[in-house]
C-alpha cells in the first residue's frame, strides 16, 4: 500500500530531526522526547503549509504562479520556473524549519561540534 503524502512528510520529518540531532547527546528525559516529537510535527506541518514535497527531486509546488503572459504571441511564463525559487524550495525540503529548531533548542537539544583535544 502506497503511503499518503502526510505519512511521507511525517516519516521524512522524523529522519530530518534525527539527522539534525545526530551530534547531540541522546535524549534523557521525557521533556526531550516530547520536544523531538513536537519538532517532527512542526517540520511536517511546515512542509504541508508551504506545499513542499520532501524527498522529491526538483521540489515543486502543486500550482503555478503566472509571472507574465502575452495574448497574440501566446506565451506565458511562470514564477515557479525561476531556478532561485526552485533551489530555495529544495533547501526548505532538506533543512529543519525555524519552529523545529526553536523547539529543540529550548529543550536543550542542540547539535554539538566535535571536541578536539590536543
Amino acid at each position: 500500500m502506497t503511503p499518503t503524502p502526510e505519512e511521507n512528510r511525517a516519516r521524512l520529518a522524523k529522519l530530518l530531526v534525527r539527522k539534525w540531532l545526530q551530534d547531540c547527546p541522546p535524549p534523557t528525559t521525557p521533556a526531550h522526547t516530547q520536544a523531538i516529537e513536537d519538532a517532527e510535527a512542526a517540520q511536517a506541518r511546515y512542509w504541508a503549509d508551504n506545499n513542499i514535497t520532501p524527498g522529491a527531486e526538483n521540489v515543486q509546488t502543486t500550482g503555478k504562479v503566472v509571472a507574465s503572459s502575452s495574448l497574440l504571441g501566446a506565451s506565458m511564463s511562470y514564477a515557479d520556473a525561476d531556478t532561485t525559487r526552485v533551489k530555495a524550495r529544495e533547501r526548505a525540503a532538506e533543512t529543519l524549519c525555524l519552529e523545529a529548531r526553536l523547539i529543540l533548542g529550548l529543550a536543550g537539544l542542540n547539535p554539538q561540534p566535535p571536541l578536539v583535544v590536543g
